[in-house]
């Protein structure tokens, strides 16, 4: 995916300083391509990372056995004719095969659902986050981080980038979750610092 957005952003600006940026997963995503750029010899004037856990080996751990944890006592909870139903929606979440339920409702279709195109798009994301490995970026960073996120590593308030994040991060606080973020009236807050950061020269 990295790879794939860097050829895009040549075809437009075919050398840096760049500016990138990605919220949620595409926050990973702006992180592995801002890393493949300075690999490259390029320079990264800017790299956003809006609200978005890093991908450490050792939050993915704790994040499943949390996980693994809620699943047994749901599992336990459920009437024994749930139970085996229960198993299998949790097997196809983790294959990335199951439905999904999304707090944005933006992608519904007008009768209701999702379209068959987006789920799919999730279900390659899903795949591709849980395979991603991340190695360190020698650049800098600013971490746009909100307060309402439930996501974040407990006691770590660079959401676990401190540890690739090499050149140092920088922490915005931004008001509102990581949904409401992107809309009126905390969007504004984080087009102000966003555009801030933007022409600070680092």
């Amino acid at each position: 995916m990295a790879s794939y957005y860097i050829q895009q952003i040549r075809e437009v600006q075919p050398t840096g300083p760049f500016k990138i940026g990605g919220w949620s997963l595409g926050g990973t995503v702006a992180f592995e391509v801002a890393r493949q750029l300075v690999a490259a010899g390029e320079t990264v004037g800017l790299l956003a990372l809006l609200d978005c856990p890093a991908p450490i080996s050792i939050f993915q751990v704790r994040g499943f056995l949390t996980s693994a944890r809620a699943h047994v006592d749901n599992w336990l909870q459920s009437s024994p004719r749930k139970k085996l139903s229960y198993v299998a929606d949790v097997v196809r979440r983790r294959l990335g095969t199951a439905d999904f339920e999304l707090r944005d409702k933006s992608h519904e279709q007008p009768g209701g659902g999702i379209p068959k195109e987006y789920k799919s798009l999730l279900q390659a994301q899903t795949i591709a986050a849980r395979r991603y490995r991340a190695k360190p970026h020698t650049g800098r960073a600013v971490l746009f981080r909100t307060k309402g996120s439930a996501s974040s590593p407990p006691n770590d308030p660079t959401r676990g980038w401190g540890k690739l994040i090499r050149g140092g991060l920088e922490i915005q606080e931004i008001p509102g979750d990581h949904l409401t973020m992107l809309t009126e009236p905390h969007v504004h807050v984080l087009a102000e610092k966003l555009c801030a950061c933007a022409r600070s020269p680092r």
